[in-house]
């Protein structure tokens, strides 16, 4: 009996249009635009929690500037140290008047 030789598994030489590698570079290629893309966005939004934290940190110190500026206003403005005892004028031009029991009595021109 003959053998037959086409049944037999034939060594498989290498051919250059054989892309089997292929998948496997660009299956790298694509994890390592992946990585890059999360590390720009983690990158960024890091940032953004930064600037933030950093914008809270001045409108509060804002608020705070403009409440005791607010404050020593109206601190002057009631006090009676505001009024000039010789022109009768207390600050801001109005007239004023001693305090009576601690209440100013003042009047605008």
């Amino acid at each position: 009996m003959k053998r037959d030789d086409s049944a037999q598994a034939t060594p498989r030489t290498p051919d250059s249009r054989d892309d089997a590698g292929a998948v496997l570079i660009l299956a790298l290629v694509f994890i390592i635009v992946i990585a890059v893309v999360v590390l720009a966005l983690v990158n960024l939004s890091g940032n953004d929690l930064l600037n933030t934290s950093n914008l809270k940190k001045q409108r509060s110190l804002e608020y705070a500037a403009d409440g005791a500026t607010t404050a020593a206003v109206q601190a002057v403005r009631n006090s009676y140290l505001a009024y000039n005892g010789g022109s009768g004028l207390g600050a801001f031009g109005a007239l004023c008047t001693p305090p009576k029991d601690g209440v100013l009595a003042t009047q605008v021109r």
